[in-house]
């Protein structure tokens, strides 16, 4: 496995389409290829549009766009956990 070259939360751009967002997802596979769901920051016809791109095609236009802070659990005796992470989005698109 090689290392990924952008991490999720980062904003890029591929370059054949212009389509741009937000990493959500990253995979590695058989044939040693990265690749990364990439989430539009704009609703198409109301959905959420998720691409996935060969890492060659992307280029990072803001790292860290969306970050994503993990809280800890607060310590209980039993029961579900019920703390979420904290989500901040840098800046207009």
């Amino acid at each position: 496995m090689k290392d990924f070259r952008f991490s999720n939360g980062d904003k890029v751009k591929d370059i054949v389409t212009g389509y741009d967002g937000v990493i959500t997802g990253r995979a590695d596979y058989l044939n040693g290829c990265n690749r990364y769901g990439v989430e539009s920051c704009k609703l198409e016809e109301n959905k959420i549009v998720e691409l996935w791109f060969d890492e060659d095609r992307l280029v990072l236009l803001k790292a860290g766009f969306i970050k994503i802070e993990k809280k800890e659990p607060e310590k209980k005796l039993g029961g579900p956990v019920t703390s979420s992470p904290t989500i901040t989005r840098e800046g207009p698109n």
